[in-house]
């Protein structure tokens, strides 16, 4: 007790005579911590982009880019925090749009990363700042951890994060075309995303549901397949709005009750990353295609709970359709407690579907990690003081995973008030 004491003590102290070590004589410390940006991935409220044309999609803008580094930082403070790490693209204006062609092969970076074929490291985006991994591996500055390729796989070191079993659940009505159309623009970089986050150790599922379910495709390996069947889907029929999200889920952790086809038979892997993500604009239904209250909710939150003690996240995305919009206020309470309670990622996105793919890119790109294991070594003990104290003093220079844990308090701030919750870690009392 008294050893962890004196070397949080020397944490501190270290912390605050770098802080102050950077001030010049006289100044008076105005912001002393490490800020973690993070960038939103829920569409709606992110102001104009400013348009590339690119061949297939002349007219449609990805990325907001911002003129200087106060005006990033700032919006990137006010909006909503979904994970992603921030990087500032300086304005250079050409035939009055915004274009970057890093590799100078004559295509804009925005136009390769959207049209990046499966599996091709060089053109995808995985840490989602808007260059092409290639160039941000080529020209990484000294010290930044979010482009450094140690490995040398093609990916950038910070978009790693461990073997990832991955399922889509979408809906599939008529009234969630907009969506799925957006998906399928982008299966390609979405898959691209996953494979990034996992060390191309990822294996996926496919679940489509109206009024019964749709098993696409069990967990596999066969990326290729996977992105065909996307491709292959249509938006068609359902009878009452409500559809059977709760048996979709059901179906993914054992079988539902409704008619199926398919079976979802591969169970995941216990050593890995689980995640879904479900995709829907509807109240949830059980199989009679009606919402009553105190029974559909209620199975929701079971299936929610059953998934969270299988360790799967559950990360739910709502389409605001016109259908939706008496309803709106219920879907979202039902979305967001999939989320909260499994520890998933809660997004709205816009009503006609735009952004949907960008929305699953962001939480596929999302690296969990455990507050307190800076280490990376699954537990938490005396051998995270030193990488604690490393991160600490110099954040810049660690990477994206170290960071998340040395920010016990999860403040998205690296300071000394991180110092007293990462000592109940290590104590093994709990951490924040």
């Amino acid at each position: 007790m008294k050893y962890i004491q004196r070397q949080l003590i020397a944490i501190a102290c270290a912390w605050v005579m770098t802080t102050c070590a950077t001030l010049g004589a006289g100044e008076a410390p105005q912001n002393t911590s490490y800020r973690i940006p993070r960038v939103i991935v829920n569409a709606g409220d992110q102001g104009p982009a400013p348009i590339v044309n690119c061949p297939t999609s002349p007219t449609t803008p990805r990325f907001r880019l911002f003129p200087n580094v106060a005006e990033a930082v700032s919006s990137a403070d006010t909006l909503v925090n979904s994970g992603f790490r921030l990087r500032v693209g300086l304005l250079t204006p050409r035939s009055g749009a915004v274009e970057f062609d890093c590799n100078s092969n004559g295509i804009p970076d925005e136009c390769e990363i959207e049209a990046c074929p499966l599996g091709d490291h060089n053109c995808n985006d995985c840490n989602k700042n808007g260059i092409p991994d290639e160039c941000d591996i080529a020209n990484c500055p000294p010290g930044d951890s979010t482009c450094v390729d140690k490995n040398g796989n093609g990916i950038p070191d910070d978009c790693e994060c461990a073997c990832l079993d991955f399922v889509l659940l979408i809906d599939n009505t008529g009234s969630m075309s907009g969506a799925i159309n957006n998906v399928k623009e982008g299966a390609a970089s979405v898959l691209n995303a996953a494979i990034a986050s996992s060390s191309a150790d990822l294996r996926v599922g496919l679940i489509t549901f109206k009024d019964t379910i749709d098993v696409r495709h069990a967990l596999t390996t066969d990326l290729a397949a996977v992105t065909l069947s996307i491709s292959n889907l249509t938006a068609t029929a359902g009878a009452g709005f409500p559809e059977a999200s709760d048996e979709a889920l059901r179906e993914m952790l054992s079988d539902t009750i409704c008619p199926s086809t398919g079976d979802f038979d591969v169970p995941f892997r216990l050593e890995c990353l689980k995640r879904a993500i479900l995709i829907t604009d509807a109240l949830p239904a059980g199989c009679d295609d009606r919402f009553d209250e105190g029974i559909d909710d209620v199975s929701a939150m079971l299936r929610a709970i059953e998934t969270a003690a299988a360790q799967i996240e559950i990360s739910a995305v709502f389409v605001p359709t016109q259908t939706s919009g008496p309803f709106d206020a219920q879907i979202e309470a039902i979305m967001q407690d999939y989320a909260s309670l499994t520890g998933g990622t809660y997004a709205r996105v816009e009503g006609d579907g735009g952004r949907t793919g960008a929305v699953l890119r962001g939480i596929l790109l999302d690296c969990p990690c455990s507050h307190g294991d800076v280490n990376d070594d699954k537990l938490i003990d005396f051998d995270d003081i030193e990488p604690f104290v490393v991160v600490l003093l110099d954040p810049i220079s660690s990477t994206a995973l170290q960071r998340c844990a040395a920010d016990v308090n999860d403040d998205n701030s690296l300071d000394g008030r991180d110092i007293s919750g990462f000592q109940t870690c290590v104590l093994g009392l709990g951490c924040p």
